[in-house]
């Protein structure tokens, strides 16, 4: 179905794979060509649909009836090809709005394991019609919560799992589910969801193969043309992706999608067969900002920090802090600031924080013991600092803040 999404910054398009034989690769995006009657047609299209879904209501309600054999068979099949054709019309306006780049992406918080059982239980009972198993298969653990666009992917993953199952023979269709969790805080590779849908028949010929991402060249089993490559394929490019086809021959054929899904703040690892309640730790915690006079506190936490997922930086006047706060906001889960920095005031210091969006933590360093704790710090830790201390405080707080957000959703 078309998307009604706002327009938001989309991410930058991930590099097609090279390929050495013809042009056996997706096209690196869709582009607009003149057409004299493209906005006729399109509204044409968009009328259709109405006048198809009435014809699918009527049909629902004659098969209902007791009528012989041959009658139930006939109006079976113009059911089939009427959900067909508005399926087609669907498409194809979806199809025309990401011709014209009228959708971008807008990542939100996700649950990747709920986000999945919701799309794949349509599905499922679509498939079983076509005489399908549809078998999902995780292959890794998955984050508790990921930044995607949901709804995109939802489309995206849908239109492969639509154009394989009606190309594929009857029998068991898997769902292979995997997750790359990149390197980490300020790592260049990128976290991403990876799906292989995998059938029995309905494979493509090498030569057909750096063909099936253009408009009608893909076909279902009846040899009626779909789009859902098109459209999948473009989406795929929007979510920081790629979609790929791998067919040996017409026996056997893999549909591999993938979208960029970095963990969430405070996501943990969870088992997809024991559910979400099972935390098996945090992913990537987030960066520690050290703002001290000199390293020393830095230098004793960076390793223990290090090994326990944190990304550590360090900086050494207020100013410095301040541009480093701007940029880091979203990946910020604590500042460790020295009570000698120069010209400190910790209550603006937090308040500049909040109005950034940031939800880290600020912990006060101190050489004495205070007589009041400082308004806008949420502890005050004694120097020299103690490694395991600072490490255990960071992952109560992250784990406190990722059971809120479930709770919250």
């Amino acid at each position: 179905m078309p998307s009604s999404k706002p327009v938001c910054p989309a991410p930058e398009p991930a590099a097609a794979p090279s390929r050495g034989v013809g042009r056996l690769v997706p096209l690196t995006g869709i582009t607009v060509r003149p057409h004299p009657d493209r906005v006729m047609l399109h509204r044409f299209l968009q009328e259709l649909r109405l006048p198809l879904a009435t014809i699918d209501s009527f049909l629902d309600l004659l098969l209902v009836q007791e009528l012989p054999a041959p009658a139930q068979q006939a109006l079976s099949s113009i059911l089939e090809n009427t959900r067909y054709l508005g399926q087609l019309v669907g498409d194809y306006a979806h199809f025309s709005r990401l011709e014209g780049d009228q959708v971008k992406p807008c990542p939100s918080r996700t649950s990747p394991l709920g986000w999945l059982e919701a799309i794949l239980a349509p599905h499922t009972a679509s498939a079983a019609e076509l005489g399908l198993e549809l078998a999902v298969v995780h292959r890794s653990f998955l984050p508790s919560v990921a930044d995607f666009d949901a709804e995109l992917a939802s489309e995206a993953l849908g239109a492969v799992l639509r154009t394989a199952m009606h190309r594929a023979l009857p029998g068991e269709m898997q769902v292979r589910v995997s997750y790359q969790s990149g390197g980490g805080v300020g790592s260049e590779q990128p976290a991403r969801l990876h799906f292989e849908v995998a059938t029995q028949g309905g494979g493509f010929r090498e030569l057909d193969q750096g063909y099936v991402f253009e408009a009608f060249h893909t076909t279902d089993a009846a040899q009626r043309p779909m789009l859902g490559l098109s459209v999948a394929q473009r989406l795929a490019l929007l979510l920081g992706g790629e979609l790929t086809i791998d067919s040996p021959g017409a026996r056997s054929c893999s549909y591999r999608l993938s979208f960029l899904a970095p963990p969430a703040a405070g996501a943990c690892w969870i088992d997809p067969m024991l559910g979400p309640d099972h935390s098996l730790g945090l992913i990537f915690p987030g960066l520690v900002l050290f703002a001290e006079v000199g390293n020393d506190n830095q230098l004793l936490c960076a390793s223990p920090l290090r090994r326990a997922g944190y990304g550590v930086e360090f900086v050494v006047s207020l100013s410095a802090l301040r541009a480093r706060l701007g940029e880091l906001r979203t990946e910020l889960v604590s500042v460790v600031v020295d009570a000698s920095l120069p010209g400190l005031d910790l209550s603006t210091l937090a308040s500049e924080l909040r109005e950034l969006g940031c939800r880290g933590s600020i912990l006060l360093l101190a050489g004495a013991p205070l007589q009041h704790e400082p308004v806008g710090c949420e502890a005050v830790l004694m120097t020299p600092i103690v490694a395991s201390e600072l490490v255990q405080r960071l992952q109560q707080r992250a784990q406190s803040d990722n059971r809120n957000a479930t709770r919250l959703r």
